[in-house]
């Protein structure tokens, strides 16, 4: 295999774990501090542009322990006060930090 056909399949595969990365449960920190775990996917809108899309929401209001670390661990853990909201779209210049979660979260 020459150099080229290796770089061409090393990139391929770090493009499709960034793309595994961009779907499923999530710790989403947003402008503003606010802080949402759901299930996302990016989506377009042709006026907008790219937002997160977050269904199966909770905001994170609180938690006690563990520090950030903590609370990327789980939430029952982190002793994390959760407040169920809607499904929330979140511009893509807003999303500052998204952390890929456990789907047991809020177990841990």
């Amino acid at each position: 295999m020459s150099s080229n056909n290796r770089n061409a399949n090393n990139n391929n595969s770090n493009n499709a774990t960034e793309s595994d990365m961009m779907t499923g449960k999530h710790l989403i920190v947003a402008d503003k501090g606010f802080i949402f775990v759901g299930n996302t996917t990016w989506k377009e809108h042709p006026i907008l542009g790219a937002f997160l899309h977050v269904t199966d929401c909770v905001n994170v209001r609180k938690w006690e322990t563990g520090g950030f670390g903590g609370i990327t661990a789980g939430a029952k853990s982190a002793d994390a006060t959760l407040d169920a909201c809607r499904p929330q779209c979140i511009p893509k210049h807003a999303v500052v930090s998204l952390i890929q979660l456990a789907d047991s979260w809020e177990n841990d």
